[in-house]
Order: C-alpha cells, then sequence, then structure tokens
C-alpha cells in the first residue's frame, strides 16, 4: 500500500479524521503482525511435517 498526501485527503473527504504519520504507523503495525502471523504458521507446518515423519518412520510407513 502507498500512502501519500492525496490518499489521506480522500479519507479525510470521506469523513475519516486521520493524519498521514497516524496511517503510517498503523499501516506498520500491521505488516509487523502479519509478519509474525506467517513466521507462527510456518513454524506449525514445519512442526506438523516433522511429527508425520517421523511417524511413518516409526511405523515403517513407504510414502
Amino acid at each position: 500500500m502507498s500512502l501519500d498526501k492525496f490518499f489521506v485527503q480522500e479519507m479525510q473527504k470521506n469523513g475519516f479524521d486521520v493524519e498521514f504519520k497516524q496511517l503510517q504507523k498503523i499501516y506498520t503495525s500491521s505488516r509487523k503482525n502479519n509478519a509474525e502471523e506467517i513466521a507462527k504458521r510456518k513454524r506449525i507446518a514445519e512442526r506438523e511435517r516433522n511429527f508425520m515423519h517421523e511417524a511413518m518412520e516409526q511405523y515403517d510407513v513407504d510414502q
């Protein structure tokens, strides 16, 4: 998302009481949270893959 003064003006014209710095802070925070969520999902997927791999080896299941 690209924030610029025209976007902020449109938001203000549409009844949103925001400033550029506020929107920038909100956007940055949301991207950080998203990155953390993606990393969390990757860790969970990796654990599940490892668990399945270990279970298949333990029970000698052919892939």
